[in-house]
């Protein structure tokens, strides 16, 4: 069961919430419910018809591409950003997406929440600036994979973990070992064999889940981060 909750008394006045009006951020808390994701549950899912905008205010998600045999990971997004912006103005959604923690997201009719961005051209550009960073980080993720070596692409990835999504050198990996090949292109055998050897060079140090970065100048290096 989810824990639903009506956004009225929730401060959406914070980051790009601050260009709305007064009276646009009370429409939008109307519009709003809050909702309590389990760890593996489905937000949204690919195929079915856009009903909502979302917005992440607490958690960890995955927006992939459900295929034939498995599914492809498009992207890990954490607090304070927008899902499924790409589908946005779309009809059915175009991926699915789910959570990895549990994340607290706020669930926009669509329709009225267009409407707000259609009167407001700044919030409305803003929008559109994250869609172009989404297309942008895109393109950036399809150019390492298909041109990195796996154990560049362990090392830019370890470090865009620990800088972007946990924000410490030390963490737990919410992805499984599955995961993070399907994450890099790459299968679960020669994942776990290249942290094996950055645990050994002791640029990493492993523990079950939990990561720890030891030698963040070298991974660089490897992973060719500037």
């Amino acid at each position: 069961m989810h824990d639903n909750n009506r956004c009225i008394d929730c401060p959406l006045e914070d980051g790009i919430f601050n260009l709305l009006s007064t009276k646009e951020q009370k429409k939008l808390k109307e519009i709003c419910t809050t909702v309590k994701f389990k760890k593996n549950e489905l937000v949204f899912k690919q195929t079915l018809p856009v009903s909502y905008a979302f917005f992440l205010k607490k958690g960890i998600v995955k927006e992939e591409i459900e295929g034939l045999q498995k599914n492809y990971i498009l992207n890990i997004l954490v607090d304070n950003d927008f899902l499924g912006l790409t589908t946005m103005f779309l009809d059915t959604y175009t991926f699915s997406c789910k959570a990895i923690e549990e994340s607290y997201i706020c669930m926009f009719n669509i329709a009225p929440f267009l409407e707000i961005m259609y009167y407001n051209k700044v919030f409305m550009r803003e929008i559109l600036a994250i869609m172009n960073q989404r297309i942008y980080y895109s393109q950036k993720r399809l150019m390492i994979c298909q041109n990195y070596t796996l154990r560049a692409k362990l090392a830019y990835y370890l470090l865009w973990f620990s800088e972007n999504i946990y924000k410490s050198k030390e963490f737990r990996l919410s992805l499984t070992r599955e995961e993070l090949a399907i994450f890099l292109g790459s299968s679960r055998e020669n994942v776990v064999r290249i942290l094996s050897e950055l645990n050994s060079e002791e640029l990493i140090e492993i523990s079950g889940k939990r990561i720890k970065i030891l030698n963040k100048p070298k991974l660089r290096r490897i992973g060719k981060v500037k």
